[in-house]
């Protein structure tokens, strides 16, 4: 009988990143387009998000806003840019490590977010995460598409997508003390970064 694989996973903002990367982000694509105004709209957003006046959904929205003005094949070259230009320097070497050390020893690895999954495909490509799990996007529509992925949806995610999978065995490098511990309930072993 073959061995399930175990899956080491790791969120992204705060964990894989030494910080939240939304505003970077935001300000970037800002600066990129010149679309401030709408820079400014998503910082109001943001701050009636964080008081907990508006949903995360609607504040991803109004980010994806900034966007407007691009073609797709114009927004994935700005994603390549960001992380490049960006996100790279805000990465953790020591979870990059343990990235690397887990993949070695025979886990594949999850990139999990509640960002938008056309700028955590550009991550997980480029550091060879064998899947990621995001927020869903129509970017021709400029929306999210269906729920955000944070908290209880990110455990539900792995266990419908890896019920395959050893998860008793299996790790996640997390941050967030209240949205992630629910990954608690799916996996052996949760890593606070």
């Amino acid at each position: 009988m073959k061995k399930a694989t175990k899956l080491a996973i790791f969120d992204f903002d705060k964990t894989l990143t030494t910080r939240d990367s939304t505003v970077v982000m935001a300000f970037y694509f800002a600066k990129r387009t010149k679309n401030y105004f709408y820079f400014l709209n998503f910082l109001i957003w943001g701050i009636l998000y964080k008081f907990k006046c508006v949903s995360n959904k609607k504040t991803k929205n109004e980010f994806l806003k900034i966007l407007k003005t691009l073609t797709r094949e114009e927004i994935y070259n700005l994603v390549s840019d960001v992380y490049r230009f960006r996100i790279k320097n805000i990465l953790r070497e020591n979870i990059v490590e343990e990235l690397k050390r887990y993949k070695n020893n025979g886990y594949k690895t999850v990139l999990l977010s509640a960002q938008f999954d056309f700028i955590i495909k550009e991550i997980a490509d480029n550091l060879g995460f064998n899947y990621y799990i995001a927020t869903r996007t129509d970017l021709d529509k400029l929306k999210v598409n269906g729920n955000i992925i944070e908290g209880q949806k990110k455990a539900e995610a792995i266990k419908i997508l890896f019920s395959d999978m050893d998860l008793k065995h299996s790790v996640a490098f997390v941050d967030n003390k209240k949205k992630d511990i629910y990954l608690e309930e799916i996996v052996g072993k949760l890593i606070w970064v």
